[in-house]
C-alpha cells in the first residue's frame, strides 16, 4: 500500500515538473527588443551592470537551467546564453512572473525590475 502511494507522488510530482517547464516557454533565443520599460510598468533609461544580472541568473535560474541540468532545454550558465535568452527572460521572469516556478528560489521584486531594466536598455555584456 505504502508503495503505491509513493509511486503515485513520483507520478504526480513529475507530471507537475514536466508542466512546469512545457513547450509553452520553450523558445529559440532571440535579440532582446529595445523597448522601453521593465516589464513591470515602470519606464527607466538607467543602465545596469551585466554583473548585477549575471549574479541574479546564477542565483535564481541556473539552479535549473545551467550546467548539467537544463529545463525547457535552455542553460543560462554563460553570458552570452542569458542575452540570447533575454526576450523569454523577460516574459516568463518579468512580465508574467511564471519563473522561477512558484518562485523556488525567492526571487525578489526588485531582482526582476533589475532584469527588465537590463533588457530594456538592450541586454549588454557589459
Amino acid at each position: 500500500m505504502k508503495k503505491s502511494i509513493l509511486l503515485s507522488f513520483a507520478a504526480i510530482l513529475t507530471s507537475s515538473m514536466l508542466f512546469a517547464c512545457s513547450s509553452s516557454q520553450i523558445g529559440t533565443p532571440s535579440t532582446p527588443s529595445t523597448e522601453t520599460g521593465s516589464g513591470s510598468g515602470t519606464t527607466t533609461g538607467t543602465t545596469v551592470a551585466f554583473a548585477k544580472i549575471q549574479s541574479i541568473v546564477e542565483n535564481r535560474c541556473v539552479t535549473c537551467h545551467g550546467g548539467g541540468r537544463t529545463e525547457a532545454g535552455i542553460n543560462l550558465s554563460s553570458p552570452e546564453s542569458i542575452k540570447a535568452y533575454a526576450n523569454q527572460i523577460r516574459r516568463t521572469t518579468v512580465s508574467s512572473r511564471s519563473m522561477p516556478e512558484g518562485n523556488s528560489t525567492g526571487m525578489t521584486q526588485d531582482e526582476r525590475d533589475l532584469l527588465g531594466q537590463w533588457i530594456a536598455a538592450g541586454a549588454s555584456l557589459q
